[in-house]
């Protein structure tokens, strides 16, 4: 397994918009239409639920295989800061870690599709999801104006 692959992996367990790890962002722009505004809003809840259950999910599998989230995470933390070798535990907590590690390539990949799904059939591109979503994060003014436009629903 290759452990840099898994760099965002941890980010599922303390970002809201894990998409943003994974996607390249564009330069913002501020030419969005009320209607994209409102599609985004009505995406942000099932981007937040999609993400809920996948982390359900992974905590499940950490914990059916005897690991706890605290430790998982300490030691997703070594392999990234060290790489494999730098992993800090019994061979046999190691070969757990690898095994619970490997099952979230599957849930990682089937939530991003999942996620993208969710933001297309609500008639957005992914980049448009992405400008719109940095733009939100990073001004309160434009914040206010997506909430007042969800409110309108």
């Amino acid at each position: 397994m290759q452990i840099s692959s898994k760099r965002n992996l941890i980010s599922v367990f303390t970002l809201v918009f894990v998409l943003l790890a994974s996607l390249p962002l564009k330069a913002q722009n501020r030419d969005f239409s009320d209607n994209e505004l409102k599609s985004f809003s009505k995406v942000v809840v099932e981007v937040i639920t999609i993400q809920q259950n996948t982390q359900r999910e992974m905590i499940a599998i950490i914990q059916e295989n005897n690991l706890t989230v605290p430790r998982f995470n300490q030691m997703m933390t070594q392999a990234q800061e060290l790489g494999e070798e730098g992993i800090e535990g019994t061979e046999e907590e190691k070969r757990v870690f690898f095994i619970v590690a490997n099952a979230f390539d599957g849930i990682q990949d089937r939530m991003i599709d999942e996620l993208t799904k969710a933001i297309v059939s609500k008639g957005l591109s992914l980049e448009r999801y992405e400008a719109i979503l940095q733009l939100y994060q990073s001004d309160a003014e434009f914040q206010a104006r997506v909430h007042t436009l969800a409110e309108e629903n």
